[in-house]
């Protein structure tokens, strides 16, 4: 399974982004923009993780992504 990394640098305290990066409630296309309410399902979710998938229009183009 490939595994993604993302670095990036923050003012914002470690655990605030690790909370938004964990949001897989209706509340995560105002976190994440690219997410679009219309292409989002959880299909489900525990306590340390989620099956989801999105969806963001690029153009004519959906890009689809279901992680776990």
């Amino acid at each position: 399974m490939p595994t993604v990394a993302i670095v990036e640098e923050s003012s914002l305290l470690p655990e605030r982004v690790l909370a938004a990066a964990h949001d897989f409630s209706e509340r995560r296309s105002k976190i994440f923009s690219a997410v679009q309410p219309k292409y989002f399902e959880v299909h489900s979710s525990g306590d340390h993780s989620a099956d989801v998938t999105e969806g963001t229009k690029s153009g004519p183009v959906y890009n689809w992504e279901r992680c776990d």
